[in-house]
């Protein structure tokens, strides 16, 4: 009800020669700063400096500034000075922020992020953060001392002209686990007393953010706290050789190399068979037979895991409906991707057949050079080499026969037999067979 207060001009400068843009005062009301279209930012005294009465000389400004911030290629928009140490920060049409010393007037940070002009700056978190908005429509959070983007908000549509923040009065207790500076606790009914920031845009549109960083930080030490325990599950039941847990165990972790080991210590018989698949039908999520699924088409891509992929597979299309398989994430890339490599398997295999007859068909023809047969070609040998060279060339052609026969006779209970043996008695036995034909 009483009387208009009038203001009188304590003092005017002729601060840019271009229009000015932004302006700040620093919290002790000492300093101030304007930054304009010419591209740098000027830092000014309040008070004292033009003479006068007390009352102007408190409020004055001084006729030349007390320094010039220059690195700016394009207009500043906008600055602000930080509440506890001298610096100041700028954002400008050159898509930077710049942080500013206002000791010496240099740049001691510069952010780069925005894709378009930056509009406004504020400090928050006690300075330890500055939070710009521009008007590529999104708000970032920097952290001064790491030079870091700490979060990108986005959910305008066009430029942020406005922006400005919340923080809780210094007796609410820190929560902590957050952003850098983070003082977010719980207050009740899932409300954070934290930072809050508010920016208003072209669009029409008041948003109001709040800093859920200490409930994000709680999460990830949860799902830490989780890993480890499978870890623990999953050491426990290989050393104790329970393949089931340890096959469920790699599913929760989703780690492809374990599986595989996982899925090679189930035993080669019909009971690891049924068990390996008694464990597929008990895979807790579509997720996990997805990933199963992923891991058969990897481990396809190489011939040592590829008989292993395809035991796996094998489990899945027995106790996994066809409708199920079909309905997984990503399904048909995968199996589109798996089908050229198992063809390609399947035809090493066929070939590995046609090899393993041909060598029963040679070790069942050894089988007809008896040691009686031997020795009558060995005979009819030494006759055709004449009285002079007989003796010697018959005991050389005895001998390999005698070699022969014995490979022959150790091969007589069948292929089967021999094939036991393992592969350096089949290669013997073929270095035998080509020597004896040769002295024949």
């Amino acid at each position: 009800g009483g009387a208009p207060v009038e203001l009188p001009c304590a003092s005017t400068v002729l601060a840019h020669p271009k229009e000015i843009n932004a302006l700040a005062v620093s919290p002790n009301d000492k300093l101030a700063i304007s930054g304009a279209q010419d591209r740098v930012l000027k830092v000014w005294s309040l008070g004292g400096a033009m003479g006068g009465s007390a009352a102007a000389d408190a409020l004055s400004i001084g006729a030349e500034a007390l320094g010039v911030l220059k690195g700016h290629k394009r207009a500043v928009w906008a600055c602000a000075f930080s509440p506890v140490d001298r610096v100041a920060a700028s954002g400008s049409g050159d898509m930077t922020v710049k942080v500013w010393s206002i000791s010496d007037y240099s740049c001691l940070r510069t952010f780069e992020g925005h894709i378009s002009s930056v509009l406004k700056v504020i400090f928050v978190r006690g300075g330890t953060l500055v939070a710009s908005s521009g008007s590529d429509g999104l708000v970032k959070l920097w952290g001064v001392k790491s030079s870091e983007c700490a979060a990108t908000l986005d959910a305008h549509s066009d430029k942020v002209w406005a922006l400005d923040a919340y923080e809780p009065p210094a007796g609410i207790p820190s929560g902590g686990g957050g952003l850098p500076g983070s003082d977010a606790v719980d207050t009740g009914g899932g409300r954070l007393a934290g930072l809050e920031l508010v920016s208003g845009s072209a669009d029409s549109v008041i948003v109001r953010w709040a800093d859920t960083s200490a409930q994000t930080a709680g999460q990830v030490t949860a799902a830490s706290t989780k890993a480890a325990e499978e870890e623990q599950r999953l050491a426990n039941a290989i050393a104790s050789g329970a393949a089931a847990a340890a096959f469920d165990a790699a599913l929760s972790l989703l780690r492809p190399r374990t599986l595989l080991t996982v899925v090679r210590a189930f035993p080669a018989t019909p009971a690891g068979d049924a068990s390996l698949r008694a464990a597929v039908a008990a895979a807790p999520t579509p997720e996990a037979l997805a990933f199963c699924l992923a891991c058969v088409r990897e481990w396809s891509t190489r011939a040592q895991h590829a008989l292993t992929a395809h035991r796996l597979l094998h489990a899945m299309l027995k106790v996994v409906p066809a409708s199920s398989l079909a309905s997984l994430p990503r399904a048909k890339d995968l199996v589109e991707g798996l089908i050229p490599y198992a063809e390609r398997h399947f035809e090493r295999i066929d070939k590995l057949l046609v090899g393993t007859r041909f060598v029963d068909y040679t070790l069942a023809s050894m089988r007809m050079l008896t040691p009686d047969a031997l020795s009558a070609a060995a005979a009819a040998a030494a006759a055709a080499a004449g009285d002079g060279t007989s003796g010697d060339g018959s005991r050389a052609v005895s001998s390999r026969a005698a070699t022969v026969g014995g490979v022959a006779a150790d091969s007589g209970g069948g292929s089967g037999r021999v094939a036991s043996g393992g592969r350096s008695m089949v290669l013997d036995a073929l270095a035998a067979l080509g020597a004896a034909l040769e002295d024949a």
